[in-house]
């Protein structure tokens, strides 16, 4: 059996995040229409730093995608391919802040939240 402060965390969260969406005005369904999953948010100690954007500001991954991170990283560099982190993990509260200024310039939600190919001959998922 869970945790009793587990549940109540976890019943924060999602409190927390459907008020997100009802401030931005995203549907209900929205995650669940796309077939996707609610994923836990990283806590600060679980971070930790792979490189820096070019604002000089540290790039965050959790513990796991580090070392992935990592690993790739090795095996581009024995093929003499460099491999530069672009972006990391981004709080549920700044990718809110993110989103709503979009919106709040015009755009629509659906270009947002679509996966991206490529830019700028990167490789952005």
């Amino acid at each position: 059996m869970e945790h009793p402060d587990l549940i109540s965390e976890g019943n924060r969260r999602l409190c927390l995040l459907a008020e997100i969406h009802r401030e931005l005005q995203i549907p209900a369904t929205y995650a669940a229409d796309r077939g996707l999953s609610l994923q836990l948010e990283a806590a600060a100690p679980d971070l930790v730093v792979i490189g820096a954007n070019d604002q000089s500001q540290p790039i965050r991954l959790t513990r796991g995608a580090a070392a992935a991170w990592q690993s790739l990283q090795a095996v581009a560099g024995d093929a003499r391919i460099l491999l530069a982190p672009i972006l990391g993990f981004r709080s549920v509260a700044r990718q809110a802040e993110i989103i709503g200024d979009k919106l709040r310039t015009g755009q629509q939600l659906e270009p947002l939240t679509a996966k991206r190919q490529f830019h700028r001959n990167w490789s952005v998922f």
